[in-house]
């Protein structure tokens, strides 16, 4: 629903929402199930957007809880172990 808001074009004074919370909902987009194929990739993203702006962000904790949560194959559970590494780093 936020993200059909932001397509639509609202203001963030519209929708109450910051350029982070809007960088931060696209990023949980991500690791929906529709990503599932690409894991992979949008784990390493993830990583890299971590590294780069994380420690900025507030809300980084609840993209933590998420990327935590998700049910990964064993041939990418090596780059989600790294991904959470990152977090905690």
């Amino acid at each position: 629903m936020e993200i059909n808001n932001i397509r639509k074009g609202g203001s963030s004074k519209q929708s109450g929402l910051s350029n982070a919370d809007k960088v931060l909902i696209h990023m949980r987009y991500l690791i929906t199930s529709r990503f599932e194929d690409a894991y992979d990739v949008v784990l390493k993203l993830i990583q890299v957007f971590i590294e780069k702006v994380g420690d900025v962000l507030p809300e980084v904790g609840e993209l933590l809880n998420a990327v935590a949560n998700l049910k990964v194959s064993y041939n990418i559970y090596d780059t989600w172990e790294s991904c959470i590494g990152t977090f905690m780093s």
